[in-house]
């Protein structure tokens, strides 16, 4: 392929990002306040994370070694 249609291409998509990024930023910005003024006490629990840290981190162990031993499996085999 052409390198000048491939710099136009990336050039295209460029300019639809930044323009992207232009349109967002006033969704993304914050007014004067939610609109939600009322005085209201929350008593929603509490879902703590903590406990399934550990539970997480072994999970990503396993599955790195899986995924590892996997590719070594292939590499040898080729």
């Amino acid at each position: 392929m052409d390198q000048r249609i491939i710099m136009k291409k990336y050039s295209k998509l460029n300019y639809f990002l930044f323009a992207f990024c232009l349109y967002t930023i006033p969704i993304l910005a914050q007014g004067s306040g939610t609109g939600f003024d009322d005085n209201v006490v929350d008593n929603a629990p509490v879902a703590p994370i903590n406990n399934y840290i550990p539970i997480l981190f072994i999970t990503a162990i396993a599955f790195g070694f899986l995924v590892f031993r996997k590719k070594i499996n292939n590499q040898s085999t080729n």
